[in-house]
């Protein structure tokens, strides 16, 4: 299921969209702390707080969102200095628990989340449409959907073999999981974009977390994460806290 850390290297892929002040990575990266790891890359916008990371500067050339998280993660597949396996994070991901394991996850079939689809629009529904014909055309008859807001270990000699233009509208996870034909947990999405959502992930007790742009305006996670995470990570220069007056 789960993949040894073995002191794998942690990538963060970063946009310019924080509604958060970019708060999200400040507090994934004190989760890292849960998870023992070598070096931590930053791809993307630079920050000014950070230090004792390796920053990559990467533009977002791409319209869609999708696009300029493949771009960033195939830069870091070609950089020598990033681990062959490494754990890709997205800024918004917390180990909530002490672990030396990343597992892959999926949460059914892509045909299935193309059927559910309440409005069959927008760029998440082009991009699960995007994925199965991707896949289908590589001879995966009913592609799994391993869209899952968590970590992922990807290997860097995988990733180049998989370069395409083509990629660029699809999910980079689905697609390498399903090629790669990975062995993977089945599991309900890590994500709360309600605060219902967010109770109900605290209460489930798994060891990953995701949050939303929605959830980080709520006081109640805001009161959950400082008491969670209180210190500063040897990753932030200074010493910022959230201020709940």
């Amino acid at each position: 299921m789960g993949q040894k850390h073995d002191k794998l290297d942690l990538v963060y892929i970063l946009g310019d969209a924080s509604d958060w002040d970019n708060n999200e990575i400040r507090y994934s990266l004190r989760s890292s702390a849960n998870f023992p790891h070598r070096n931590v890359f930053v791809i993307g916008e630079r920050l000014t707080w950070l230090q004792n990371v390796i920053h990559i500067p990467y533009l977002d050339r791409h319209q869609v969102k999708t696009a300029n998280g493949v771009a960033k993660i195939m830069r870091a597949a070609r950089d020598k200095r990033i681990s062959e396996r490494f754990v890709l994070m997205n800024d918004d991901f917390f180990f909530l628990k002490k672990q030396r394991t990343v597992p892959y996850y999926y949460r059914g079939k892509t045909g299935e989340f193309i059927d559910q689809h309440r409005t069959k629009a927008g760029y998440y529904y082009q991009t699960l449409i995007n994925t199965e014909k991707f896949l289908i055309k590589r001879g995966i008859k009913n592609p799994k959907d391993y869209a899952v807001h968590a970590p992922i270990i990807y290997e860097k000699s995988h990733l180049r073999k998989l370069m395409s233009k083509e990629l660029r509208g699809c999910s980079l996870r689905s697609v390498y999981c399903n090629l790669m034909k990975v062995r993977a947990k089945k599991t309900e999405d890590f994500k709360a974009n309600t605060l219902d959502e967010f109770k109900y992930q605290i209460h489930r007790k798994a060891p990953i977390f995701s949050s939303s742009d929605e959830i980080v305006k709520e006081r109640t996670f805001l009161d959950w994460i400082s008491t969670k995470f209180p210190n500063s990570s040897k990753y932030e220069l200074d010493n910022w806290q959230i201020n709940l007056i």
